[in-house]
C-alpha cells in the first residue's frame, strides 16, 4: 500500500491534470466547438474527480500526518482549478443565454 506522501503525490498530478483539462474545457467553450467535444472534456474532469475523491477516502483513512508542501500545491491548484470552472461556466451560462434569446426571437 502506497504511503500518504505517495498518495498526495498522486493526487496533485491529478489536480494538475484537472487544471489542464479545465483551461482546455474553457477554450473549447470560447471557440464554439460541437457539443461532443465539450462532453469529451466533460467526461475526463468528471474522471479525474471520482479519482481524487478515492484518494482523499484512502488519506483520511490512513490518518497519518500529511506533507504540508504537497497539501498547500493541492490546494493551491484547486483553488485554480475552481477559477477556470467558474469562468466555463459563466461563459456556458452567456452562450446558452444567447440561444435562448436568438430561439426567442424566432419564436421557438
Amino acid at each position: 500500500m502506497p504511503t500518504v506522501d505517495e498518495l498526495l503525490q498522486q493526487m496533485d498530478v491529478l489536480v494538475s491534470a484537472l487544471v489542464e483539462n479545465a483551461k482546455r474545457l474553457k477554450e473549447a467553450c470560447e471557440k464554439s466547438v460541437a457539443e461532443e467535444e465539450l462532453e469529451h472534456f466533460q467526461g475526463t474532469q468528471d474522471r479525474i474527480l471520482r479519482e481524487l475523491h478515492e484518494l482523499d477516502a484512502l488519506i483520511v483513512g490512513e490518518g497519518a500526518p500529511t506533507s504540508a508542501t504537497i497539501r498547500k500545491n493541492i490546494h493551491h491548484k484547486l483553488q485554480e482549478f475552481q477559477k477556470i470552472n467558474n469562468e466555463f461556466v459563466h461563459r456556458l451560462h452567456g452562450r446558452l443565454s444567447l440561444i435562448h434569446f436568438f430561439g426567442a426571437q424566432e419564436g421557438v
